[in-house]
């Protein structure tokens, strides 16, 4: 959960481990950033918007059949996602994803195609959406 915090305000973790009144002021950022399993699908619409805002054409499904906890304690739903659209927008759908409000962790990334500004370039990617039950 620290490393949820930090990344929302971007804090550093470390100074951030020891010192619970520096923690307790950002708690109410979790609900921000953890979605439920209530809104999880949500979660992929907002995810699509955030590729289709960026000038691309994108596709998302959640590919767990339910929560699962990792080995940290941590609750996920695994999604895969496969984006098209020139260099410079898939760049903009990963910098927007990067500040989204909620907690993503990308675990496998494939790019095809010309990495030219002009040409079409193909993203597959697959990855956690960090949810609490």
């Amino acid at each position: 959960k620290l490393l949820v915090i930090a990344k929302a305000e971007r804090l550093s973790s470390a100074s951030l481990r020891n010192d619970f009144e520096k923690i307790e002021k950002f708690l109410p950022v979790l609900e921000k950033v953890f979605p439920t399993e209530n809104n999880i699908y949500d979660i992929i619409g907002r995810l699509k918007s955030l590729g289709e805002s960026a000038g691309n054409q994108i596709s998302a499904r959640i590919t767990s059949g339910a929560i699962i906890t990792d080995e940290n304690g941590f609750d996920y739903v695994s999604f895969e996602a496969s984006l098209s659209g020139n260099y410079g927008t898939l760049r903009n759908f990963l910098k927007e994803l990067n500040k989204a409000s909620f907690l993503v962790k990308i675990d496998s990334f494939n790019i095809s195609g010309s990495p030219s500004v002009n040409n079409q370039s193909n993203i597959s990617l697959s990855g956690k959406i960090f949810v609490e039950k």
